[in-house]
């Protein structure tokens, strides 16, 4: 990314193994950038008449494009918002999966991940979301996501491959 004045910005990315550590926890997928963590209890269940309902948590134009028509091509449903408090705004009880950008521009995924799972317990929500947290950042295996309430964690881009691997492990 540059601009003229301000300077230019790069972001490189290098294949890196990490050593494994809390197996139980989770789960990757080979060198895809996915890391499956505990599964929901209630799954996708894809064989139901209504969609799959999706929020999608994205500040970046092209993103939510491309999320959403990913997203319906699978016959999914999904509303799309550019902010942590634009999600905290919509009834969340009605969605299946919240899909969000890590790097918001109002807050942290990881706090509106929190504020998520808050709002559920404080409306007695019976069937909790599966929140997958999408990210350009090398980290995304980063430990301590399960327990703020993430599903999953995938690193960006987010592909067609990387949906079907998150709807088989959720």
């Amino acid at each position: 990314d540059s601009k003229v004045g301000l300077g230019s910005t790069f972001i490189v990315g290098f294949p890196v193994e990490l050593p494994q550590s809390g197996a139980d926890e989770q789960k990757e997928q080979g060198d895809l950038g996915c890391c499956f963590y505990s599964s929901s209890e209630k799954g996708l269940d894809l064989s139901r008449q209504s969609p799959i309902k999706v929020l999608v948590v994205e500040d970046d134009h092209i993103s939510k494009q491309v999320t959403n028509i990913l997203l319906n091509s699978m016959g999914f449903e999904s509303i799309i918002v550019s902010s942590g408090h634009e999600a905290l705004c919509e009834n969340l009880a009605q969605f299946d999966m919240v899909i969000m950008d890590i790097g918001l521009p109002d807050m942290d995924g990881r706090e509106l991940v929190v504020r998520i799972r808050e709002w559920e317990q404080e409306h007695e929500v019976q069937d909790e979301a599966i929140i997958v947290a999408v990210t350009a950042h090398v980290d995304y295996k980063a430990k301590g996501e399960a327990a703020l309430g993430f599903n999953a964690v995938m690193q960006k881009p987010l592909t067609m491959e990387k949906l079907e691997l998150l709807v088989k492990n959720v």
